[in-house]
């Protein structure tokens, strides 16, 4: 199993019954292990950012802020969260397109680190709220780059994109930058999410750098504007593997094409840049966290076995069918060991065809009341779930702390919530 050892010693049946299930459960060793291991994969020197969209529990990004990571926030009402749980503006990044003039201003209030800047209109309310406030913000601006993302899962650049401003506008974008109001401070490229080879992350990495130094973009940005580039963020895209039919990235020859890049870093890049981003969200998060559910029914169906569960595509975020490429890895728990001997079909417990958790597993005998654990789940979960549809509550979340021992992190959501919060007083008539 991919992630089978991040829970080794822990008592799942025993943390699902104290807190029901659905349940996710994380372990702090393993986040902090991925932070590790990505930190000694790029350049030395070189910063690490979480994307808080990935998950936002603030005790997982409170671990990671203490890390030293820049968090990034792709909202107003994530630049909120961040603040609201203690993290230091200079530590927050704002990304993410169609940014709202009231993020904009609690953003400019709060005296965030930079901005990283998706079009001109942006560019343009960032340099009016600065001037109505008085206060002076930094912009590194994101490029929708021209080369392919053909092996990333998820693509965000190198097509016709809401995501980022043509190679070919730069100059013009960069032109309403003013060093008294909006900094500029350098460029940003994402192009997509999922990596799991190491040279595609490359590519992206010395596209950025080529466009810099071949295309002589720092001198003429510089001759025109006299606009030196302090900060780059070339994103990151980190791939994990969802199921075991994946390969992981190799984060070794990652290591070394990467060196390879920085170490031939242009000298007039290198006589003004102070700044260097690489971002992750589900790397960081995903393998150190698993979901709990339990079997609530079993059925046969035309000679088909229907295991049914009391988690499904209201909890499963990216795995949801329609997301995922590959199969999620699940185990029985307790019984981990155990000789596959039978082919189901896990669903879940929503009112559609749609809630399909694993078409065509082989598992041990499935019986009523077994916890079935969901690996690879710390990622792109709850906070990309239909989390109100059929008014399930929300589940708990447990993070296992490096000593050992469980701590609540997130309360079991209360029934009278189950279809949402907020409602005014209904009609009466």
């Amino acid at each position: 199993m991919i992630t089978s050892q991040v829970m080794a010693g822990v008592d799942i049946e025993n943390l699902a019954d104290i807190y029901q299930t659905p349940l996710v459960i994380y372990s702090a060793s393993q986040l902090l292990q991925n932070v590790s291991d990505l930190k000694n994969t790029i350049p030395l020197g070189a910063e690490l950012i979480y994307s808080l969209k990935a998950n936002p529990n603030p005790a997982l990004m409170q671990i990671l802020a203490a890390q030293d990571l820049i968090i990034d926030v792709a909202s107003t009402g994530e630049l909120v969260h961040a603040l609201q749980y203690g993290i230091p503006p200079k530590q927050i990044i704002f990304g993410g397109p169609g940014k709202s003039p009231e993020g904009i201003k609690i953003a400019l209030e709060a005296g965030i680190l930079a901005f990283n800047t998706e079009s001109k209109q942006e560019l343009l309310l960032l340099r009016k709220y600065s001037e109505l406030l008085h206060t002076k913000t930094q912009v590194m601006l994101r490029v929708n780059p021209p080369l392919s993302a053909a092996e990333a899962i998820l693509r965000m650049g190198g097509v016709a994109s809401p995501f980022g401003i043509e190679e070919a506008d730069l100059d013009e974008v960069i032109s309403l930058c003013s060093p008294d109001l909006v900094e500029y401070a350098g460029l940003f490229v994402y192009a997509g999410s999922q990596y799991l080879k190491a040279e595609d992350i490359a590519t992206n990495t010395r596209y950025l750098l080529k466009m810099i130094a071949e295309r002589s973009l720092t001198n003429q940005i510089n001759q025109t504007h006299q606009l030196p580039i302090t900060m780059l963020d070339f994103g990151g895209g980190f791939g994990v593997p969802e199921s075991d039919e994946q390969p992981g990235l190799d984060l070794d020859r990652l290591r070394q094409e990467l060196k390879i890049l920085f170490d031939e870093l242009p000298a007039n890049l290198q006589a003004t840049l102070q700044r260097i981003f690489f971002e992750s969200g589900r790397f960081i998060t995903a393998s150190a966290g698993v979901f709990v559910t339990t079997v609530m029914d079993i059925k046969i169906s035309r000679g088909k076995k229907f295991v049914i569960v009391d988690g499904g595509n209201n909890n499963l975020g990216v795995k949801q069918p329609q997301y995922r490429v590959f199969e999620p890895s699940i185990w029985i728990a307790g019984r981990k060991t155990e000789i596959p001997v039978e082919e189901v079909t896990i669903v879940g417990s929503t009112c559609t065809p749609l809630d399909v958790v694993h078409k065509g597993i082989k598992l041990p005998e499935v019986r009523i009341g077994d916890r079935l654990v969901i690996d690879h789940c710390g990622a792109y979960l709850l906070s990309f779930s239909p989390l109100n549809f059929c008014g399930h509550p929300v589940p708990a979340e447990v993070l296992i702390r490096t000593d050992g021992e469980p701590l609540l992190i997130r309360a079991r959501g209360k029934l009278t919530e189950a279809c949402g919060i907020g409602f005014t007083v209904p009609f009466t008539g």
